[in-house]
């Protein structure tokens, strides 16, 4: 099974009323970086995978664990101490995490689970941040 983003945007664009019409994939991460963009905004990006030991002779099955980071930015310009976005960041990863949490991306695999945040930058006023969430499934060809 090949990790496809598109229902984690979808999810988060459709349940998260601060990202609604900005949520993105990996592609765009870069390029809005360096630019100003809408904030907040959200990109949905594949950090990394862990396969298991496979358990078959002469074919496949192994547990896979994804590693899908979320990376927010927030703006205020109004406030220098940064109270304000903080607060907002706080209040959209609060909802990003409840609508991610528990759910079942494929109802026969594993639920999504909460892993860590960290900061990732703060400049020009806007803070960029990345939660990472766990998701496993079986990969099995026979």
């Amino acid at each position: 099974m090949d990790l496809d983003l598109d229902p984690w945007i979808q999810r988060i664009d459709d349940n998260v009323t601060e990202l609604h019409g900005a949520v993105y994939g990996a592609a765009e991460l870069a390029a809005v970086k360096e630019n100003s963009q809408r904030t907040p905004a959200a990109w949905v990006i594949p950090v990394a995978d862990d396969a298991g030991n496979n358990v078959l002779l002469n074919a496949v099955s192994q547990r896979i664990t994804e590693r899908i980071g979320v990376v927010f930015a927030v703006r205020n310009v109004s406030d220098k101490r940064g109270e304000t976005a903080h607060n907002a960041l706080r209040t959209i990863r609060r909802a990003v995490k409840d609508t991610l949490i528990g759910w079942l991306p494929d109802p026969d695999e594993d639920e999504v689970v909460f892993s860590r945040g960290r900061l990732i930058d703060f400049s020009n006023r806007v803070i960029w941040w990345q939660d990472e969430y766990l998701w496993a499934y079986e990969e099995r060809t026979v």
